[in-house]
Formats: structure tokens, sequence, C-alpha cells
């Protein structure tokens, strides 16, 4: 069962039509401390949306928090220390600026990160990748492309502690051998993370 929540709020169940009533109910009041908290924060978010990537905002970066400083300037930049993120702009930039310019960001510091750990992980299981794109994706951390060997990572990543990512990485190579999610495909996932079950249930909450 996987359980969402979208954008404005709406609360999305999708569940196996053979579950019962009885273990929907289960399964909701297991998730209902995340669910408070999703809706809460989606509601946070919804108040700052009238002025996004201002000061104080909250930014992850590989799952540590940074508070946002936004500081006027000719030209865009960031940098992190010491638990802040700055970000200079422009004064009469736009929201939709800041926002190219983070994201563009983000994307080149998990670009970076994904082609030093790739490789490493291409020798461990014996599996070679032909490249990888990365892009926001609505419900999936990553996925793989059989016919091209191609794999595809969502941005959102980078926000995530590194042992996702490793994860992530490890699940779209062994698809290059196992197109389904067959026993033989976990298998070979656990074999290179062991504690893949755990990361995977924790990534449902984000």
């Amino acid at each position: 069962m996987y359980l969402h929540v979208k954008a404005g709020g709406r609360v999305v169940l999708s569940a196996p039509l053979a579950f019962t009533e009885e273990e929907i109910r289960r399964f909701l009041l297991e998730k209902r401390p995340w669910l408070l908290k999703s809706l809460r924060t989606v509601r946070e978010t919804q108040e700052k949306k009238a002025e996004p990537y201002i000061s104080g905002e909250r930014l992850l970066l590989w799952g540590e928090a940074h508070t946002l400083r936004v500081l006027p300037d000719r030209r865009f930049s960031l940098s992190v220390r010491e638990g802040a993120a700055y970000l200079t702009a422009p004064p009469e930039s736009s929201a939709e600026e800041r926002e190219r310019f983070l994201k563009k960001q983000l994307k080149t510091r998990l670009h970076r990160a994904i082609a030093v750990r790739m490789p490493y992980w291409e020798h461990q299981m014996g599996l070679h990748a032909r490249g990888f794109t990365i892009r926001d994706m609505k419900s999936r951390w990553g996925s793989c492309n059989t016919g091209t060997g191609r794999l595809t990572f969502h941005l959102q990543l980078i926000s995530m502690p590194p042992e996702y990512l490793d994860y992530v990485m490890v699940h779209e190579l062994a698809h290059l051998m196992y197109g389904d999610h067959s026993p033989a495909f976990w298998a070979l996932v656990e074999r290179h993370v062991p504690s893949f079950r755990r990361l995977r249930k924790e990534m449902k909450g984000y």
C-alpha cells in the first residue's frame, strides 16, 4: 500500500484489491503521525507560497537542514556553511528566477555525487549504465530504461542522507539485469545493500 499527500493537501491511498477495509484502516492508523506531519508541512508551504525562496526557509542537503539566507547581489550564487545556505540574488529577481537557479545548483551537486558513486557500484555489481539524467519525478526516486541502459534519478535525492542515494543507484542498476521486482532482483539488491528494506520503508515518508 502507498500513501501520498499531493499538492494542496489532497491525500491519496492506493492498495491492491485483495486488501480488506480492516487492513487499510490499520495501515492508515500506523501512518497517522506521518500523515499529520505531511499535511502540516503542506499547509506551512502554502502559507509561504506568496513569496517563496526567502530568508528563513529550510533547505535540506544530504539529510541536513540549512537555513536559507537570501542576500542581495548583482549575480546569483549559492554557498553552504555552518548550517546555513547563502543564496545571493539580484534584488529585482523573481521567485521563479531564484527557484530556477537554486534547482540548477542542486542538480549540479547531485550529478557530481552520482558521477563519483556510480563507478563504485557498477564495479561491485558487474553492471554498467550507459549514462544517467536527473529530473523532478512525480512518484519515483529513480527509473531504468532497460532498452537504452540509461538511468534517471529524482532531484529530491539530494535532500536525503547519502545512503538513500546509494540504495536507489543499486536498485536501478539491478534493473539492468532484472526488468521486474522478482525475488532474484531483490536478492541482488540485498546482496549490496543489506538494509534496503529499512531504507525503502523510510523513503515512503519523504
